[in-house]
């Protein structure tokens, strides 16, 4: 019954996108930060040591009401890596009916937040951990059956 719910409230806020141009979903950078240094990632690109201050929780909150009273049902969190703030996420669950998070999968996010996870692999454990850093495919498939 609730899966017929979220379709139909999803069909709802699509038809309200196309007829009135309101927004419904949004992209946020929780953080700079990450726990890796992959050799692809734009964020680090020719630095060596990187580390931007991160936004206190009360800023966080002021813009997701923001950007929820302005229609957004649906938040994707993307970083850097954006585990390294589970406060933001636990956060962002509170106020979003649909929030989603892309993730390098090797920090643990809390069981509370039952959302969809997307995680980034590049390909099986050798190519992957030539990319990510060694032992980083191993540490993603244990993550992912806890």
């Amino acid at each position: 019954m609730k899966k017929m719910h979220l379709v139909f409230y999803t069909i709802l806020l699509e038809l309200k996108r196309i007829l009135f141009r309101v927004k419904y979903s949004a992209e946020v950078d929780v953080t700079d930060n990450c726990n890796l240094r992959c050799k692809h990632c734009y964020h680090f690109h020719g630095k060596k040591g990187f580390k931007t201050k991160e936004l206190p929780l009360e800023v966080w909150e002021k813009r997701f009401e923001k950007l929820h009273k302005a229609g957004v049902r649906f938040i994707l969190l993307v970083g850097g890596e954006p585990a390294l703030r589970t406060d933001v996420l636990m956060l962002a669950d509170k106020i979003f009916p649909f929030v989603s998070i892309i993730t390098n999968g090797t920090i643990k996010i809390p069981k509370e937040f039952n959302h969809p996870l997307f995680v980034s692999l590049d390909g099986m454990k050798e190519i992957n951990d030539s990319i990510r850093g060694k032992g980083v495919f191993s540490k993603v498939m244990k993550r992912s059956e806890e």
